[in-house]
């Protein structure tokens, strides 16, 4: 596999007036349109500059987090890995500060076992490859983009937001509810090792 860069979209600033964590909330489903609830319409001119569009066939995910991080907290699970392993997933994502670092313009020789490939990304990620982008750029990635969380050496506020185009639904135990829809899933545990967000 052949880590390219992310889709560069552009410069953004939002304000968000509050602490959250929201965990891959849907906020369009197949066949509805994007439903945002209100306390996070701070993000619907990003979802728009993704120019994410509800289908007949694909759901789309908000997680929203304004955290206190720093280099014990790191505000997402640490390790190099991609979105969406293994699917035709697109994400979207955009922080305030302590930007995401990405490992660009190198070949991976990874297995399709989730959790193997995690291990060989982190042990073949050569520093001379990585690159991050300046506070504020959202970026578009597919599930061969390499990158891992921002690695902070100092303590602050982050905000950071990714929007998740799928053709599956994420159905861990933690994620966000979407109290706009009317919907019940069966939800199962999710993986110690990393966020899968698609349960077995």
């Amino acid at each position: 596999m052949f880590s390219r860069e992310p889709l560069f979209l552009g410069r953004f600033v939002i304000d968000c007036p509050e602490l959250m964590f929201v965990q891959y909330m849907p906020i369009a489903m197949p066949g509805t349109e994007l439903r945002i609830p209100k306390n996070l319409w701070c993000f619907a001119g990003l979802i728009e500059q993704a120019e994410c569009r509800a289908s007949d066939e694909q759901y789309i995910y908000l997680t929203a987090k304004r955290l206190f991080v720093g280099p014990h907290c790191l505000g997402n699970r640490p390790g190099w890995h991609t979105d969406g392993f293994g699917t035709d997933d697109i994400n979207y994502i955009w922080s305030d500060t302590l930007p995401t670092e990405f490992c660009v313009g190198q070949r991976f020789d990874l297995s399709d076992d989730h959790d193997i490939s995690l291990a060989q990304m982190a042990q073949q990620a050569s520093p001379e490859n990585f690159r991050t982008y300046a506070p504020g750029s959202l970026l578009q990635l597919d599930s061969t983009i390499v990158h891992r969380a921002a690695q902070p050496v100092s303590e602050g506020y982050r905000t950071f937001v990714k929007v998740s185009v799928s053709r599956h639904q994420y159905n861990l135990i933690g994620n966000a509810h979407n109290y706009l829809f009317d919907y019940e899933w069966p939800m199962v545990e999710r993986q110690a090792s990393r966020n899968h967000p698609i349960g077995a």
